[in-house]
């Protein structure tokens, strides 16, 4: 417990996904900010286990910072910024 991984975009994501192994779910929220400060903030359901990014509704844009750290048996707390175009859409999803 306790361990962080840290997710950085460099180059725009146009189809990836974060997941952890299926058992574990995440818990928390992402801010999905976007060029005309019409931001939006998603929250993870308790069967929430993949974070998709797709480079525009579901964010993922260079510089989107995002961070797991592993808080108990089966849930990993997750954080961050995620960057967005168009009209944002929850990136949280289940597998």
């Amino acid at each position: 417990l306790g361990a962080s991984f840290t997710f950085v975009i460099e180059t725009a994501a146009t189809d990836l996904d974060i997941k952890t192994d299926g058992t574990d779910k995440f818990v928390g929220g992402l801010y999905m900010g976007k060029s005309d400060a019409a931001g939006k903030t998603f929250f993870s359901g308790a069967s929430n286990d993949v974070i998709t990014l797709n480079g525009t509704t579901k964010g993922g844009i260079v510089g989107t910072i995002i961070r797991v750290t592993a808080i108990a048996s089966a849930k990993y707390a997750v954080e961050g910024i995620n960057l967005a175009s168009g009209t944002v859409v929850t990136p949280f999803a289940d597998a």
